[in-house]
Order: structure tokens, then sequence, then C-alpha cells
């Protein structure tokens, strides 16, 4: 295996266990890093282009793929546990129509701007979710979902 491959092998797997350490989504953790860097991997992908003299557009696009297929499934994790909810009566059509509107908005502007002002515009989106779920009395743990702190780790403070 040439050293091109095995570097964007070992990038795929450190994005990988990254992405998997992330937990809730790059929002959350996006939005107590403040940093004005569009990507928070930046200095992740100079030191491996540097380390292994590999071209940082082949790295970029690495690490661009593995954050569209986490993405992708945690949104799919996300609407498959709303649907279950929905189903198990945890929550109502109303609710789940609710909470499935307030994500949508929520993934549109993650996906569109990654600037600080854009950052702040997530946050407010999505701790009115939060207080709304509380006075409706949902819990993430009602949803089939894992309540994670402000960092993607396992806190409980959406469940609090």
């Amino acid at each position: 295996m040439n050293k091109t491959k095995q570097a964007l092998l070992v990038a795929g797997g450190v994005v990988s266990i990254g992405a998997a350490g992330l937990g809730l989504s790059a929002t959350t953790s996006a939005l107590s890093d403040t940093s004005s860097s569009s990507d928070p991997m930046s200095s992740l992908i100079d030191k491996l282009v540097s380390k292994f003299n590999l071209k940082k557009s082949d790295v970029q696009a690495v690490f661009d793929e593995a954050r569209e297929a986490h993405d992708k499934d945690m949104k799919t994790e996300r609407l498959t546990a709303l649907k279950k909810a929905l189903s198990n009566g945890k929550i109502t059509q109303a609710q789940y129509d609710h909470i499935v509107a307030a994500w949508e908005k929520i993934d549109a502007l993650h996906d569109n701007d990654k600037t600080d002002a854009n950052r702040e515009k997530i946050h407010k989106k999505m701790e009115a979710l939060r207080k709304w779920m509380e006075a409706q009395n949902i819990t993430m743990s009602d949803l089939g979902l894992p309540a994670r702190g402000p960092r993607g780790d396992r806190g409980e403070h959406m469940d609090s």
C-alpha cells in the first residue's frame, strides 16, 4: 500500500473515532468553540498533511466524507427514534411534527453557514427546542435518544 493511501486510511480512522466521540453532532461542539475557524478539524488536517506529506485537498475530502456520513447517520437515528416514540405513544403527532420541524431548521442552519453568528442562531434554536420539550414534559430518554451535554458528553442536561 502506498504512503498516500496508508495516510488517508489513518486519517479516515482518526475522523471516524473523532466523530463517534463527538456524540450529538458537530453542532453542539461548534457552539462551545469560540474560534473563528470554519472547520474545527483544520489543525488536525494540517498536521496530517505535514506529517505524511499529503495533499491537503485529499485529506480534507476524507474528513468531509466522514463528517457527512456521520451527520446522515445521526439524522437517521434521530428520525427513527422520533418515529418510535410516536408509535409507542410517548409523544403526540403534533409534538412529533414540532420536533421534526425544529430539527430541520437547526440542520439547515448547521449545513449552510459555519460563522460564529450562525452558531449563536443554532444555539438559540436548540435552547428553544429544549425549553419547549421541557414544557411538554418530554425528555430525551422519552424519545429513545441519549441525553448529551454541551460537548456531546453523556450528561443529563437535556433530561433535567
